[in-house]
């Protein structure tokens, strides 16, 4: 009677193995299916947290969040935000309340921000850009400012890019586009007139993405400037790159990729880290990957993608990738258009005027989290044999309140599925509602096992779990098996 032990499930969705042919063994155990649900460190699987609605400003009907962003002076967060109404706003963290700070901005672009000179840089690439600091006002910048979208600070100037040119600003002068030998531009370098879809500093480089190329720019000055290329692979969306540690990852629209220094200390792609999902990617909705958002989390370890789904015209699908187990997670949840992180924490703008803290509660801003997950098919080495299920346990925390359905398959059935619904009330207190509970030691390990029976024999076996109803969380520590061989 083999008896084997899963609790090291940290392989992820894999969508690009074929169903026989995912990983099912006791070890990074790959994922048939799932919605909602996360790896937890300990190799167990738990429902994702939700969001909430941190304004207490209503914006007019209809308002969008075009742009949300961490500004930063002197260490203190002063979060802001631009609106379709084609206002900039200030975010009180602490009130929930929004002050306005400018009017005038175009009422449909997204924003692209950059701190700079203690104020922050906003373009959209319709307008001037714009210059706020705190307690000193908004002002468009002058001195022949370029108008662009992508943007970022470099080597203490101000690069903005529009079509295929890239200007900067005189040495630490934003309001300087013009000056001999300081400000300037550098114009279809490489013989490459594309249009620059994205900036980003990445070591001591700043990285220029081109929808089929990068490029890295090196120097302090104008007459040290050098533009080198480094892949044949670029982004698509102006908001689609991140950055963690030596890694920079960016969406080209086929693939998530990340730039790297090799063993040499040269700028190189590294693998697709998105190759177990990237058969995904045609059927999202490829219209809006130009929009699509990158945000780093790195408290998590995890570099959140959102997507617009199919059918829908905003971000409503997060690809989660877990760098630590190298894995992959789907959430579906309120609709987004901007996002940032601000002090370790994820925020989202909506289209009907929200601020969402993410990663947080028990529901979706009040709406139910559906959350499942789905084991691959398991054969257990003999795929070919009927083999009878002795035992079916499944480990839980002591402090699983809520019910939460275990759901078995056999036989690559996908619609004829069992259903077992299950709960730990509280500390004090087991269901034993079946008479099959079994508890080893519980007081001290706090986790307990749920006996599950499975009847009847097959040649492969799918199990999951799932929970459709807001406020009610549930995380499964593992799971095992004892089978003989009919």
């Amino acid at each position: 009677m083999p008896k084997l032990n899963y609790f090291n499930n940290t392989g992820g969705l894999n969508n690009f193995s074929s169903m026989a042919s995912l990983n099912q063994s006791e070890k990074n155990t790959d994922w048939f299916d799932a919605q909602n649900v996360e790896g937890h460190k300990s190799g167990g699987l738990i429902k994702m947290k939700g969001n909430k609605n941190i304004l207490n400003t209503t914006l007019p009907e209809g308002t969008q969040i075009l742009g949300i962003w961490d500004y930063r002076k002197q260490g203190i967060h002063y979060p802001i935000i631009t609106t379709s109404e084609g206002k900039l706003y200030r975010l009180d963290f602490e009130s929930g309340n929004l002050s306005e700070k400018y009017s005038g901005l175009d009422k449909t672009a997204k924003c692209n921000f950059v701190n700079f000179n203690n104020g922050v840089i906003i373009t959209n690439g319709v307008d001037t850009p714009l210059f706020y600091e705190e307690y000193y006002g908004a002002t468009p910048l002058e001195g022949g400012a370029p108008i662009g979208s992508p943007i970022e600070a470099y080597k203490a100037r101000l690069f903005i890019a529009s079509g295929s040119g890239l200007y900067y600003s005189a040495l630490g002068n934003p309001n300087d586009w013009t000056s001999a030998n300081d400000a300037g531009s550098i114009v279809n370098f490489h013989n490459d007139s594309s249009p620059i879809i994205a900036l980003e500093n990445y070591g001591e480089y700043l990285a220029i993405y081109k929808r089929n190329g990068i490029y890295v720019l090196s120097g302090s000055a104008p007459e040290d400037f050098i533009i080198k290329p480094v892949a044949d692979k670029g982004c698509i969306s102006t908001w689609g790159i991140g950055t963690v540690n030596n890694n920079q990852y960016f969406f080209n629209g086929e693939s998530i990729t990340t730039l790297n220094f090799n063993s040499l200390g040269q700028i190189a792609i590294a693998d697709d880290v998105s190759i177990k999902i990237k058969n995904i990617f045609p059927e999202l909705n490829t219209s809006k990957f130009s929009e699509v958002i990158c945000i780093p989390y790195q408290s998590k370890n995890q570099i959140w993608y959102y997507f617009a789904s199919e059918t829908s015209d905003s971000l409503d699908t997060c690809y989660i990738y877990d760098y630590f187990h190298k894995s992959w997670y789907k959430r579906t949840a309120l609709p987004i258009t901007c996002g940032t992180s601000i002090d370790e924490k994820i925020y989202t703008g909506t289209p009907d005027g929200k601020i969402l803290l993410e990663d947080t509660e028990d529901s979706f801003d009040g709406q139910a989290i559906e959350a499942w997950w789905f084991s691959p098919w398991f054969t257990f080495g003999a795929p070919d044999a009927l083999k009878e299920i002795l035992s079916f346990n499944v480990w839980l925390y002591q402090n699983q309140k809520y019910p939460f359905d275990v759901v078995y398959a056999m036989d690559y059935s996908q619609t004829d599925r069992i259903y077992k619904t299950i709960e730990v009330i509280n500390e004090d207190e087991l269901v034993w509602d079946t008479g099959l509970w079994d508890v080893s030691d519980w007081t001290n390990n706090k986790a307990v096992r749920k006996k599950i029976p499975i009847v009847g024999s097959c040649e492969s076996l799918q199990i999951g779990f799932q929970n459709l109803e807001a406020g009610q969380h549930f995380s499964v520590l593992g799971y095992s098996f004892e089978y003989d061989v009919a």
